[in-house]
């Protein structure tokens, strides 16, 4: 048996290297290309597969949760590191409105902005969850559509694949280079909303110490900043799942009856 693949080039190369090759030549020309035929389709099953892996991972509602209990552990290690940047914080606000002979400096970091971080703190973590919750219902409202576009869209490829134009190599390696963009494109789209889950998680972890430098009038700008960038990844979904909403509605009013490739 381990023999056998070696005796069955041997023989085609004898078939080959007859007068009558022109047959053989044909039938290895077909056994090519049933090969591609068959690989393209596994590719395109693939694609297929992940981009319905995508679609529900859409629809679903986000996996994060900043009131759990592993988070709010390490939210409260952060609090109580924002404590001690409080103190020195402060106390340079102090000594600024000292040498700035300007106590108002001072008044206002003792009793406005250190009273504002601590609440801003303890409620940021419902806040953020509830920037979540609207994002992923506006997100469910851009996908009201999307499991009967992705259907069509799925009808379309599979006809393309399997009963598209197929007479020549050319055709299956034009729609395996097709298939490998779908694997390509559903990949990113799937690391860029797990990117984006982490991403909250380790911005929002640093929330404490961000509002705890409120206190120095030089370093509140950090604040700005944190708050533009967690806005940011919580919009990020919504984003996404337009564009990919918008593109697989474009994909499947195209290609009706297995006219979907070029």
């Amino acid at each position: 048996l381990s023999r056998l693949p070696l005796a069955l080039l041997v023989c085609l190369g004898a078939l080959i290297a007859m007068p009558g090759h022109a047959a053989a030549l044909s039938i290895t020309q077909q056994i090519g290309q049933d090969v591609i035929q068959t690989f393209t389709d596994w590719v395109a099953q693939g694609a297929s597969w992940l981009l319905g892996q995508v679609v529900q991972m859409i629809q679903a509602n986000t996996a994060i949760d900043l009131s759990g209990a592993w988070f709010m552990t390490h939210y409260r290690t952060m609090i109580a590191l924002e404590l001690m940047v409080m103190l020195p914080m402060l106390f340079a606000a102090a000594v600024k409105a000292a040498f700035a002979g300007a106590p108002g400096i001072a008044l206002k970091a003792a009793f406005l902005y250190l009273p504002l971080a601590f609440f801003c703190t303890f409620i940021a973590v419902p806040v953020v969850n509830m920037l979540l919750a609207i994002v992923d219902a506006a997100s469910q409202a851009m996908t009201t559509t999307l499991n009967a576009d992705y259907l069509a869209f799925a009808t379309n490829i599979s006809t393309a694949f399997n009963g598209g134009n197929t007479s020549s190599i050319a055709a299956p390696f034009v729609i395996f280079l097709c298939a490998i963009a779908m694997v390509v494109f559903g990949l990113l789209i799937f690391i860029e909303l797990l990117f984006r889950n982490a991403a909250i998680y380790a911005t929002a972890v640093f929330i404490p110490l961000a509002f705890a430098t409120m206190v120095f009038p030089s370093t509140r700008t950090i604040v700005k900043r944190l708050i533009e960038t967690l806005l940011g990844l919580i919009l990020l979904k919504f984003v996404i799942v337009t564009v990919f909403a918008v593109g697989v509605s474009a994909l499947a009013s195209q290609g009706t009856g297995g006219n979907f490739l070029p």
